[in-house]
């Protein structure tokens, strides 16, 4: 029988394993801001709607709709009663939405030409810094070609991408397998798998791109994509899910320059294998066998002016 300072200890994982990480991470960013502008917690209702008069004009709806997500989530998680379900919270937050809410911004989407652009750029040493030497040059284009072809054929999140295994990428005749352990559409695990076929041209195949990457490396097991220094020596923990927008951010300055740049994410991956499969007729079943979206409305959100 477990001592109860040990239940204890087991339920705080098991409370914390309730949201995933990354919701973790944005929750606990949302109540220092709230704590470094507004003051204490627990919070009044007064305090919480001068904080939404305060910032309604600067963020976005949508980032103020989390942080009362998290505010909330931080009372009740205590036992104390949430301001934010009070009246004074809501009617400030309902006008917020009529005031600046607005349509959501959306990034740009990556379609199959901008995305043979990117890997050109990719492709080219330069693309770094003048720093790096030949072999860090070397490796970095491989990685960046592969994460980019890989990102967009199989339509995935930053966070998908970045949690890869060697061990999640099967490849046969038919092409290449592969298996996402946990993903947004997921959240206990159960896995989701999507196929990839081999691409007609070489210079653009998703799968001759990670196996030339995971070859270079001489990769084995653990992640797939990771940071590469400037002398070509690469880590053994996997990329962040802003790495991805990074490198994202950087090919498009290469390819386009830095203000046509500012239009593009890592998320334009994602919406960009969307779109170029609605522009070349594409069933939206079809799409969302390798999209996995539950819906159909959210996957016409990643549509941009395709059909």
């Amino acid at each position: 029988m477990k001592s109860m300072t040990t239940r204890r200890q087991h339920l705080k994982v098991l409370r914390s394993a309730s949201l995933a990480e990354a919701t973790q991470r944005a929750y606990a960013s949302d109540i220092r801001h709230y704590c470094m502008h507004q003051g204490r917690l627990p919070a009044t209702p007064t305090q919480v709607a001068l904080y939404i008069a305060q910032w309604s004009p600067v963020h976005a709806f949508a980032t103020l709709t989390r942080r009362m997500a998290a505010l909330d989530r931080w009372h009740r998680s205590r036992g104390v009663a949430s301001p934010v379900k009070s009246m004074i919270v809501q009617q400030a937050m309902r006008g917020m939405r009529r005031i600046y809410g607005g349509p959501q911004r959306q990034v740009r989407a990556i379609t199959a030409k901008d995305l043979s652009q990117l890997v050109k750029a990719a492709r080219q040493p330069s693309t770094f810094g003048k720093n790096d030497n030949q072999a860090g040059s070397a490796t970095r284009t491989l990685r960046d070609a592969a994460l980019l072809l890989l990102g967009f054929s199989a339509a995935l999140r930053r966070s998908e991408l970045v949690a890869l295994q060697i061990s999640d990428l099967k490849v046969d005749q038919q092409g290449m397998t592969v298996h996402i352990r946990r993903s947004k559409t997921d959240p206990y695990g159960r896995g989701q798998s999507i196929q990839i076929p081999w691409g007609k041209r070489v210079a653009l195949c998703p799968i001759h791109a990670v196996q030339a990457w995971i070859d270079h490396v001489g990769l084995s097991s653990g992640p797939i994509f990771r940071a590469v220094g400037r002398y070509g020596n690469v880590g053994t923990a996997g990329l962040s899910s802003q790495s991805v927008a990074l490198i994202v951010k950087r090919l498009a300055v290469q390819a386009w320059g830095e203000k046509a740049a500012t239009e593009f994410s890592g998320h334009s991956l994602r919406a960009g294998f969307c779109t170029d499969a609605a522009q070349r007729g594409m069933s939206i079943f079809a799409i969302r066998q390798v999209t996995r979206h539950r819906s159909v409305e959210s996957l016409g959100r990643y549509i941009r002016d395709a059909i």
